[in-house]
């Protein structure tokens, strides 16, 4: 009489997690496409929609979970880092989690008063003072460069309704 492997029921399980992975993105990938072809396109609008990225980004999300499937079907499994960079001794960084909370926070509470250049630079600002930048005359010129920029491809050159705020005329 042979004894199984231990190892059988924790092989079974982990194929187990991995495909409930595999499936729960290819299910985020669907109801991607589904809200995706429920996007209502301008007839004005240029050969890169509002309905570009989201359809791309859930055809990407149905192969990845199928690609997945199909590898733990076949034996394929994850494996474990062995040169974990985590200190499991060390407690959590809270205050940097609060931060990071704060300007999300900060983010949403200026995005309609004040528009997406603002609201953004806050969020950028905000997000590299937080991960403990303290060069903070430059973060914050990077931060509206950048703000700026998303403002403008997004805005101007996608045609992606974003506030503008009273800085790009679109009021308060």
């Amino acid at each position: 009489m042979t004894a199984a492997p231990p190892a059988a029921p924790a092989r079974a399980r982990t194929g187990k997690a991995e495909l409930a992975l595999a499936a729960l993105v290819a299910v985020v990938g669907v109801v991607v496409l589904v809200d995706a072809y429920r996007i209502v396109a301008p007839a004005t609008s240029n050969a890169v929609g509002p309905r570009f990225f989201p359809l791309v980004v859930g055809v990407l999300l149905v192969v990845a979970g199928s690609w997945l499937a199909v590898d733990v079907l076949r034996g394929g499994t994850g494996q474990p880092e062995i040169e974990e960079d985590i200190d499991l001794a060390r407690p959590s960084d809270w205050r940097t989690l609060a931060l990071l909370t704060a300007a999300f926070v900060v983010h949403a509470l200026l995005i309609k008063p004040a528009g997406w250049p603002v609201a953004g630079a806050v969020l950028f600002w905000g997000t590299a003072a937080a991960l403990g930048s303290r060069s903070w005359l430059r973060d914050a010129a990077v931060s509206v460069t950048l703000a700026v920029i998303v403002y403008l491809v997004f805005a101007r050159g996608l045609g992606v309704s974003l506030p503008a705020g009273p800085l790009f005329g679109g009021g308060g």
